[in-house]
């Protein structure tokens, strides 16, 4: 479609949107209905938050804190008006309204723990789950948050539902998140999902910083502080994603805030206080001295196996467990809150605020800080010298709702967060702390002793902190001006500022290269988001048995990034500024890209159990070549609550049965300047020896590039069984993303930049994700519920367009067709044969295939979580756990490749009772050793592991205590997390990745592993 056709259908489009919403036409006079919802049964009680419907309209409403509910603007005659409200069945009642009088409906619900009933967030407005036919997974948060204490967003999210891996990529505080919502879709572009707060597109950077640390980093999404979220819907492919548009492939997080509702203020207090222990079992390192040798001259075990050597006694020594050596103490954590929301029936209010310490594990041991007190001549340290590892920070809501006039209402959402983390040096890094103490030596005499490299003091002393501060801002009006007709309209922006700071004073830190003369970088982000949603939805009862849903909207998008990098090097003693270094150095980089999107759903509803839904979305996006136009993403749905037919047989064992499929696209759109001719500025000699700006090509562009394009079909079911105590919901799926970006090599001898990307490959992604809640036991004294949830997948690369493998992390993970992306690869070791049976490796038995192969996934196949909890005591007592289980794949212990390779103080080298499969790794690592065709098969280890995530007890105070206190809730929650993990996995932790919340490289190398957590909660409401 030419760009001129492309204006026409947009000011078509806003035309027919501004009719819509100028379709106001007089009415006659109205009537009201009011009521109030209570529960039924022995749960009792007025149910706030429940949404009153009148069927075949747009006219809906939430009771407030006493269950009371008013549904204005009625017209006369006879309606049915729904209620529905999570936990409980929905219910209907005929109620005859009158112009000008108030009619009353009065429900009472009954208690049901799985119900289609709930409310879920669509591009189109809200939605009743039982209408969609794509699964959608709620997080209650608030319910998660009485069972146990919730610190980030990745505590939340993972193993909370089925084909959504979570990969927290270190024990650091601080450290981030790898998010992969039913595989990975592309090559070269993220695999991240889309992150939405209270309708507005916001910043989830996967690894957001610019900090030479390591692997470990930061993920902007752990900004948003659990305390404020009332409910998280993970939207999970193109077929629930596609009115998203051009960034949805990936799937959808979307995030709703908590609100306030009519009553007296209602206030909540909350402090936390915990502990971190890392009691993991660290690598000893070894050092077989060689018998009548040298002092510190080692002799390896392949040396006695060929009887070069023998071996006098083999020192050991672990620096993170001896007491004096040992940069390992207790973390701390400790946070407090308080919120209060309320508000009249013509406004409410929910405001919070929250501030959280939290100190990582790494301390300063006492010998060396006297140490380098002694050798500065400082009187005492910095603190942060003490704890590299820390955070702070204040999280501050406003959020109020404002019933306008009885036709308009409008929600205004405000977050704000001020965080400064300080990032201790780690990973694949010779600064870093682990790398010192997993590299040292058994014994002092072997060079370069017992620490690798340098000691906890001075690695402490190199300081690196990230201040982030973030706003949030959405707004949105919803007006009513009719029945069947309701606008809505969306803006908003996200706001994220974050500096960047590494320093080394002069004269102090590791006596590497030039740091010890001191230098500073500052690097400045500033990323802005910027979004507004139009829309208007016009519902028709056509018929006493069809219904009619039709929605039309437009979106915009604007995503803006600024940032500056600035160096100092060569500091004067005692400087700290950046403007004081003998070397300078600045950069600048700016990008934008815009998005406008229109989207049309219709969706058909017969006898309230069949609804048909087809829906269109087109997009103009900035990032792609300028040959290419509008790129469309259609999408249909079915869903039959087949068990609401007279005919279907239900009964106690199968209570209902509802089916369910859906179709659609989406996509992901190319890099912000790929599809771009640019160029870079630099400097070029002139003819008399000075220097002159100049410029070169840094990008060739390409005019016809386009978004990857990913196509998904699912289909499913939902079944309650025994009286709805029991619910399954089962659902397989089948994607393909096609136009995949792949960059393709360029001829070197033209001069231009090696490559550019082409939309050439295609991946596909399929399998099946399965979740049962159970209500294994309901009484006054024990009830005892479960959740169990689990998922198969299977990703492949079928087409890389002609071109060559790529190389992803090294050779050791690579893009090859057929095979699953980021999937491992070596040269594997032919089976062996201890000829001589004494227990040593000789070199010479050992075989090497000469070509690499296919080793196995790095990324889970199989997932099964359990989340469990018993109520004991009239709910007086809540004790919960969460265990979780991957199986399927593989882990590089790079860990213990470089030990033995480098280093060549791991058991496989130096320890005579390691067992042979250790001894032939180390020796097969070595290139030396086996004729210079080495291999890292031995270090592909099995990362399959069972572990218990979470174990919590809930005390809720007895009513007499409340009562004495004057207050309306109290509840003390001790839990502790990462408790026990069982695996054969080698390593420190089969979760670990040095390599930090990159696309597809996964490896453990020098990174901290989780600790323990162990936290007591007290929540004061009043």
């Amino acid at each position: 479609m030419s760009l001129a056709r492309f204006r026409t259908l947009v000011s078509g489009g806003l035309s027919a949107l501004l009719l819509l919403f100028g379709a106001a036409v007089a009415q006659a006079q109205t009537g009201t209905i009011t009521g109030t919802v209570t529960a039924a049964g022995d749960v009792g009680g007025a149910l706030e938050g429940a949404r009153v419907t009148v069927l075949g309209t747009n006219n809906a409403t939430f009771t407030n804190r006493e269950g009371v509910y008013t549904l204005r603007n009625v017209n006369p005659g006879t309606v049915q008006v729904r209620v529905v409200r999570l936990g409980f069945d929905q219910a209907t009642q005929t109620v005859t309204v009158v112009a000008g009088t108030q009619a009353t409906a009065n429900f009472q619900l009954t208690a049901s723990p799985f119900t289609l009933d709930e409310i879920v967030t669509t591009a189109t407005g809200d939605t009743r789950k039982a209408e969609l036919g794509n699964v959608v997974n709620v997080i209650q948060v608030d319910d998660l948050a009485k069972e146990a204490p919730i610190k980030n967003m990745s505590e939340l999210l993972v193993s909370r539902a089925p084909g959504v891996t979570v990969i927290q990529s270190a024990g650091t505080t601080g450290a981030g998140t790898r998010i992969r919502i039913r595989g990975a879709n592309s090559v070269s572009l993220s695999n991240e999902p889309l992150l939405v707060i209270d309708g507005i597109r916001a910043e989830s950077g996967a690894a957001s910083s610019t900090l030479g640390t390591g692997g470990q980093s930061p993920s902007r999404i752990n900004d948003i502080n659990p305390d404020e979220i009332a409910s998280i819907e993970i939207v999970k492919g193109p077929s629930a994603a596609a009115l998203y548009g051009t960034a949805a492939a990936n799937g959808v997080i979307l995030i709703t805030t908590k609100r306030g509702s009519a009553g007296r203020p209602r206030w909540n207090a909350w402090t936390e206080q915990g502990a971190l222990d890392d009691d993991n079992d660290y690598e000893i390192n070894f050092s077989p001295l060689r018998a009548g040798g040298s002092p510190g001259q080692i002799c390896r075990l392949d040396q006695v196996a060929v009887g070069t050597c023998t071996i006098s006694r083999v020192a050991q020594f672990n620096p993170f467990l001896d007491e004096v050596e040992s940069p390992l103490g207790t973390g701390y954590r400790r946070q407090y809150g308080l919120s209060v929301s309320g508000g009249s029936e013509q406004a409410q209010y929910f405001l919070s605020a929250e501030q959280e310490w939290e100190d990582g594990v790494f301390d300063m041991p006492e010998a060396e800080e006297a140490r380098i007190l002694a050798e500065s001549g400082r009187s005492r340290l910095r603190d942060v010298e003490k704890t590299p590892n820390r955070i702070r920070k204040t999280n501050l809501r406003a959020n109020v709702t404002a019933q306008a006039s009885s036709k308009t209402q409008v929600n205004v959402s405000a977050g704000f967060i001020d965080s400064k983390l300080d990032l201790p040096e780690n990973d694949n890094n010779v600064l870093g702390i682990l790398s010192s103490g997993l590299n040292g030596r058994g014994d002092p005499s072997v060079g370069p002793g017992l620490w690798g490299f340098f000691r906890p003091g001075e690695t402490f002393n190199s300081g690196n902190q990230q201040r982030t501060r973030r706003l949030t801002l959405s707004g949105q009006a919803n007006y009513t001006p009719t029945s069947w007709l309701t606008g809505r309209a969306v803006v908003g922006v996200d706001y994220t500022n974050r500096v960047d700071r590494a320093t080394q004073f002069f004269g102090e830190g590791p006596n590497f290269g030039t740091l010890r003369q001191g230098q500073i970088s500052e690097n400045d982000r500033n990323i802005l988001q910027y979004s507004v949603d139009l829309g208007g939805t016009a519902t028709f009862q056509l018929t006493d048995d069809i219904t009619s849903k039709t929605t039309g909207g437009a979106q915009w998008f604007r995503s803006s990034f600024r940032g500056t990098n600035s160096f100092g090097q060569f500091l004067p003693p005692g400087s700290q500024t950046l403007g004081s270094g003998s070397t300078q150095f600045a950069s600048e980089t700016t990008t934008e890209t815009i998005t406008l999107g229109f989207f049309g759903e219709q969706v058909f509803g017969y006898k309230d159990r069949l609804f048909l839904t087809g829906a269109i979305r087109a997009d103009r996006n900035s990032a792609v070549g300028e040959n290419f136009g509008v790129k469309y993403y259609p999408k249909a749905a079915i869903s039959y609550l087949i068990s609401d037919e007279s005919w279907f047989p239900t009964g106690k064992l199968l209570t209902s049965l509802r089916l369910r499929g859906a179709w659609g696209k989406s996509g992901l759109q190319p890099g912000t300047t790929a599809a771009l001719v640019f160029f870079d500025a630099t400097t070029a000699a002139v003819a008399d020896g000075s220097d002159a700006a100049a410029l070169v090509l840094a990008g060739l562009g390409n005019p016809a590039l386009k978004p990857e394009t990913t196509r998904e079909w699912e289909l499913g079911f939902d079944a309650n069984f025994l009286d709805s105590r029991v619910a399954v919901e089962v659902t397989t799926f089948n994607k393909k993303s096609s136009d995949a970006l792949i960059n393709v090599p360029v001829a070197p001898s033209g001069g231009f930049p090696a490559a550019r990307f082409a939309n050439l490959g295609s991946v596909t992604n399929e399998g099946i994700e399965v979740t049962l809640n159970g209500q294994i036991f309901t009484g006054q004294t024990l009830s005892w519920d479960a959740t169990v949830t689990g998922s198969f997948s299977r990703n492949r690369l079928k087409s890389l367009g002609g071109v060559a493998p790529i190389n992803l992390n090294g050779t050791t993970q690579r893009a090859v067709e057929g095979l699953p992306l980021g999937g491992y690869f070596a040269r594997s070791i032919r089976p062996f044969t201890d000829t001589d049976g004494d227990g040593l490796v000789d070199p010479s038995e050992i075989s090497i295939e000469d070509t690499l192969s296919f080793q196995g996934n790095s990324a889970p196949t199989r997932e099964l979580s359990l989340a469990t909890g018993v109520n004991l005591f009239s709910s007086k007592i809540r004790i919960s756990s969460q265990w979780d289980y991957r199986q399927g794949h593989l882990l590089y212990n790079l860990n213990e490749d470089f030990r033995c390779r480098s280093s060549q103080n791991c058991a496989g080298v130096a320890d005579i009772n390691s067992p042979l499969s250790d001894q032939i790794r180390a020796v097969a690592v070595n290139a030396g050793l086996v004729g210079g065709l080495a291999t890292n098969d031995g270090f592909l280890e099995d990362a399959e592991f069972l572990k218990l995530r979470e174990v919590a007890v809930t005390l809720f105070a007895p009513d007499s205590w409340t009562r004495a206190l004057r207050t309306d809730r109290l509840s003390l929650t001790l839990s502790g997390r990462n408790l026990w993990t069982d695996t054969n996995y080698s390593g420190l932790d089969p979760e670990l990745n040095g390599q930090g919340n990159g696309n597809f490289a996964i490896r453990e190398f020098l990174t901290q592993p989780p600790p323990k957590q162990y936290s007591a909660r007290l929540n004061i409401g009043f």
